[in-house]
C-alpha cells in the first residue's frame, strides 16, 4: 500500500468536515425559511402560490436544495 502523507490526510479531512458542516448550514437555511413562509402564511393567511414562490424559485436555480 502507497504512503499517504500527513499533509494530504490533513487536508482531505478538513475539506470533509467542512463539506459536511456545509451542508448542515443549508438544512438549517432552508428549514428557517420553511418555517418563516409558513408563519407568514399563518399570519396573512395567504394560502396562495405567491406564497412559496420564493423557495420554488430558488430551488429551480440552485440555491436551496
Amino acid at each position: 500500500m502507497e504512503h499517504i502523507s500527513k499533509e494530504y490526510l490533513l487536508l482531505f479531512n478538513t475539506i470533509t468536515d467542512t463539506a459536511q458542516a456545509l451542508q448542515a448550514l443549508q438544512m438549517q437555511l432552508l428549514t428557517a425559511q420553511l418555517r418563516a413562509e409558513r408563519l407568514f402564511v399563518d399570519e396573512t393567511g395567504n394560502t396562495s402560490d405567491d406564497a412559496v414562490a420564493f423557495t420554488q424559485d430558488n430551488s429551480a436555480r440552485g440555491m436551496v436544495s
